[in-house]
């Protein structure tokens, strides 16, 4: 069966780079090598310093590829780039540092074709470098509704594939609003992805979870120490944490605004106190007064006022927090 005929769909990979010349080539190799050829990748460079441009100028000339160069800004920024160029059906992401499964697009097609009215796709995939670990989101294909889906990936970091853009295909048409694919939200620096995320599934119906590894996520040992860590009082680690919070905030706002009485809103809200109370309590315990400073605003409006779904261990950190207010002023 000849999928580029049957399928007849045009797939959408947007690739943001920085200073990434000691991958890109592979990361954009590896869609070349894919043997479904209804797509186009959206290569954007985010400003890269080293020889990012120079590689990627290389394949200028191929059909499938467009390349956009801009200022740095982040990889939101990128992303946000790429998809203002996407006229694919369906979008999806590939890192510079990573790499598409030999089989992945042909596979992902053959689940298009089965089942026509899946608005997203979330398949398994391999993580290698500092981690080796193999990633499954289900055992066997199954067929979950946005809530649940939604539910998952507020409350974990893998169930439902998580909030990664990288390991999901999704259907341009069911996740537009108003005509347009939603941007990432590119005032935050960490979750952003899972904020995105979540976003979009409240536009969607039914997910398919599949069980093939079609993805290749290299952690490298820059990235692996990259992720927040709360014990440490840095201006930069700050950051991390506010947006942390923020993105949580944000999913249970943009949850309330549309499904107000939703068990999902539930969720996001139980799990948005539970965040705000741990960069608190945590700022506390730590006497990092800036941050705690940033973060007291925010757990006055979205904690202190509202009735508490929380979990015991939440309630011991949010007295400790109480006390700590009170005594600060």
């Amino acid at each position: 069966m000849d999928l580029n005929k049957v399928a007849n769909v045009c797939i959408s990979i947007v690739l943001p780079v920085y200073n990434g010349e000691k991958s890109v080539e592979n990361a954009i190799q590896s869609v070349l090598q894919q043997s479904y050829r209804n797509y186009e990748l959206i290569v954007v460079d985010d400003g890269s310093t080293d020889k990012t441009n120079e590689i990627i100028s290389k394949f200028k000339n191929q059909e499938k590829i467009r390349i956009i160069k801009k200022d740095n800004g982040g990889v939101s920024s990128a992303r946000n780039a790429g998809i203002n160029r996407v006229t694919g059906d369906y979008l999806m992401f590939l890192d510079s540092d990573d790499k598409l499964m030999d089989n992945c697009l042909d596979t992902l097609v053959h689940y298009i074709d089965a089942y026509k009215d899946v608005d997203l796709i979330v398949f398994s995939w391999k993580e290698q470098g500092v981690v080796n670990k193999i990633r499954r989101v289900t055992d066997k294909k199954n067929f979950v509704n946005a809530d649940v889906c939604i539910e998952q990936i507020i409350k974990t970091d893998y169930e439902c594939g998580g909030g990664y853009p990288w390991n999901k295909l999704w259907k341009v048409k069911a996740i537009k609003d108003q005509d347009i694919i939603p941007r990432f939200n590119e005032e935050l620096v960490l979750c952003e992805d899972k904020e995105w995320a979540v976003r979009l599934l409240l536009n969607c119906k039914t997910i398919l979870l599949i069980p093939d590894i079609l993805y290749s996520y290299h952690i490298t040992e820059e990235e692996h120490l990259s992720k927040i860590d709360f014990n440490i009082v840095d201006k930069k680690n700050d950051k991390k944490i506010m947006s942390f919070m923020k993105a949580s905030i944000n999913m249970e706002q943009v949850i309330l605004g549309l499904r107000p009485q939703s068990r999902i809103y539930q969720s996001a809200s139980r799990q948005s106190m539970q965040d705000i109370i741990l960069v608190c309590f945590k700022a506390a315990r730590n006497r990092n007064d800036v941050l705690l400073n940033q973060a007291v605003p925010y757990y006055k409006q979205y904690v202190e006022k509202r009735k508490k779904n929380i979990s015991i261990k939440y309630w011991i950190m949010l007295c400790y927090v109480r006390m700590k207010i009170f005594v600060t002023g």
